[in-house]
């Protein structure tokens, strides 16, 4: 589906259903979404271990097949595709077809 119109990259992302699976703990995972600036809010980022001290992820996370081990941050695509590691938003915006504001 299009853009709407004053769309951010986060907002697209979560209506489009992409996931961004990370760790409290996760150095790469905080980069990821502070590139997002103030969208990061609407970035649709599932934190497995929010409390840091878990050796069990939230049950959304053991959905997808994520452990303790990770990888994270992982990208997961509305179509299932698996992407490891932080990426550029425009990267992101290419890759799932939203503006980049």
């Amino acid at each position: 589906s299009s853009p709407r119109k004053d769309e951010t990259l986060g907002q697209c992302l979560a209506r489009k259903r992409f996931r961004l699976y990370g760790a409290s703990w996760c150095h790469p995972c905080h980069v990821q979404l502070e590139m997002f600036g103030d969208d990061a809010k609407h970035v649709p980022y599932i934190d497995c271990f929010p409390t840091g001290d878990s050796l069990v992820a939230v049950p959304e996370c053991r959905a997808v097949g994520l452990g303790f081990a990770g990888p994270y941050p992982l990208w997961i695509f509305p179509d299932g595709l698996q992407i490891e590691g932080a990426r550029s938003l425009k990267w992101l915006a290419a890759s799932s077809g939203c503006p980049l504001r």
